[in-house]
C-alpha cells in the first residue's frame, strides 16, 4: 500500500488483511469484493486470490518504515486500514488464516 494516498479523507493506506467472510445480506453489495475479484487470477497482482480472506504477513511492518509517524506526533496523519477487508470477521476460518 502507500504512505501517501490520493484519497481525500486519508493520508495513507495500509492493507495487511485482504478479503472477508460474508456475514449478512448487505455483503451482496460489497464494493471491495467487486474491486478485488476483477483481479482474481492476474499473476503478481495484490488481489490475485480475489477476495479470499488472508493475512499478508509481509505488510505488517510496512508502516514502521514510513518517514512520517501516525502516533505521538504533533502532526499525526490519518491512516486507512483494511479498506478492502474486514477486521471484524470472527469465524474459525479467520482465526486459522490469520494465526
Amino acid at each position: 500500500m502507500s504512505d501517501k494516498s490520493k484519497i481525500e479523507w486519508t493520508d495513507a493506506t495500509w492493507n495487511p488483511v485482504r478479503g472477508c467472510t460474508k456475514i449478512s445480506p448487505g455483503c451482496k453489495y460489497c464494493y471491495a469484493e467487486v474491486f478485488a475479484e476483477r483481479s482474481r487470477g492476474v499473476p503478481g497482482h495484490p488481489y490475485e486470490q480475489g477476495f479470499d480472506l488472508r493475512l499478508v504477513a509481509e505488510k505488517l511492518q510496512e508502516p514502521m518504515k514510513w518517514k512520517t509517524p501516525f502516533m505521538g506526533a504533533a502532526n499525526a496523519r490519518r491512516l486507512e486500514c483494511a479498506g478492502v477487508a474486514s477486521l471484524t470477521t470472527t469465524t474459525q476460518e479467520t482465526r486459522v488464516t490469520c494465526a
